[in-house]
């Protein structure tokens, strides 16, 4: 592992290149809901996301995950909880202090946001080679077992 500064040149030029792609294309797939009966932002999408990989979080713990500020974070906790999403269980005397949950609501609504996103993604990459497709996957999944690897974990 012998790089440069040309290197990280050329990864941050890359980073830099495709982040206007990912908001305008990739972010509105993954990170906006519309029922019909409700809508549910990004922040609030983070939220789901965050205990549908872990089961029980704290808001500090989501707070530190998503780089959302715990005054946001109360409000977002907040609308989940009047939706039926999420649902908050006392963790210990203090009643400041509780864990969240995933209703069985927000879990069917996750396992449909997901079948959405895949139909989504298929739509957007329709005209993709296999090569370009394999290269995709091979350097997300690459990305998330660095960062797994070097202890940045969910």
């Amino acid at each position: 592992m012998n790089r440069n500064a040309e290197d990280f040149a050329r990864l941050f030029d890359s980073l830099d290149g495709f982040m206007p792609y990912y908001f305008r294309f990739i972010n509105p797939i993954l990170h906006r809901l519309d029922t019909g009966a409700f809508s549910l932002g990004e922040n609030q999408l983070k939220v789901l996301m965050a205990l549908s990989f872990r089961e029980n979080l704290s808001p500090a713990e989501i707070s530190r995950l998503f780089l959302i500020p715990k005054t946001s974070l109360t409000t977002v906790i907040r609308s989940l909880e009047e939706l039926g999403l999420i649902d908050k269980s006392p963790t210990g005397s203090d009643r400041r202090k509780f864990q969240l949950t995933l209703t069985d609501r927000a879990g069917e609504l996750i396992r449909e946001k997901r079948r959405e996103n895949i139909a989504a993604l298929a739509d957007l990459f329709s005209h993709i080679s296999d090569e370009e497709f394999a290269r995709m996957v091979n350097g997300l999944t690459a990305m998330g077992e660095y960062f797994t690897r070097i202890g940045a974990t969910l």
